[in-house]
């Protein structure tokens, strides 16, 4: 009979720990495209990151807390480390706390981050986060005694891929075009961008002829000196 009640207990306490509420709620809103740099997200003129804290326990006044960044992908790990002191963050109970990309900045500094699957002077080197889909969320942690109290109800996704320019197929490098009338000129190109760019990614091309004169001149160097004679932006990869 003992055993039996002990098993009851058990199991109760078990199902009063997983349906745990817990008193701080986050939600990390981010804007595409996501940057594939740290520093990219704390552009403030891009407004790429925002973090919504909602304070569910009505009972905290002036509760101090601090914020700690995790972003994960399938073989990087990034955390905020533990050598970053910054002020406290007084909540209370029922309020929403907005903070933008320049409160989040010092969460985002190599310095202030410890790297997992990718060593800091691996990051440092070409300033590059690897390919792959990363999950971003803030925990909220007690101050003082350091445990979270926080769960994330709507952790952001971050599609990071770096996408190599497209090769061009039509016409050939420096081909001889000869001139018959009014003519099309069929331009085309073959894509090089990953399809898992993002969700809804669409490419976007940018088409810009030059005219190089005198004939010997250098064309990189016309392009890099003067403007184009046509621009045009499109979605197909080709043009005539």
């Amino acid at each position: 009979m003992t055993r039996f009640f002990i098993i009851i207990i058990s199991l109760a306490f078990t199902l009063k720990v997983s349906s745990q509420v817990y008193p701080v709620t986050t939600i990390v809103n981010l804007t595409p495209p996501y940057p594939s740099s740290l520093d990219g997200y704390t552009d403030m003129t891009a407004s790429k990151i925002s973090l919504h804290i909602m304070v569910n326990d009505l009972t905290l006044s002036n509760y101090p807390v601090k914020l700690r960044l995790v972003m994960k992908s399938n073989s990087v790990a990034i955390t905020t480390s533990q050598s970053f002191i910054t002020s406290p963050i007084l909540i209370n109970g029922g309020e929403t706390i907005v903070l933008t990309a320049s409160d989040l900045a010092g969460y985002f500094r190599p310095e202030n981050l410890d790297f997992s699957g990718l060593s800091k002077n691996q990051y440092l080197r070409n300033g590059q986060l690897p390919d792959g889909v990363y999950q971003i969320t803030f925990e909220v942690i007690d101050y003082n005694r350091n445990f979270v109290i926080s769960s994330s109800r709507m952790p952001a996704f971050a599609y990071i891929f770096i996408n190599d320019p497209p090769i061009l197929n039509m016409p050939f490098d420096r081909a001889q075009i000869t001139i018959t009338g009014q003519q099309n000129i069929l331009f085309n190109w073959t894509f090089r961008h990953s399809p898992f760019s993002r969700p809804g990614f669409i490419p976007e091309y940018r088409f810009e002829l030059w005219e190089v004169y005198p004939e010997n001149m250098d064309p990189y160097a016309v392009a890099l000196a003067t403007q184009p004679v046509f621009t045009k932006t499109l979605n197909s990869t080709s043009f005539s």
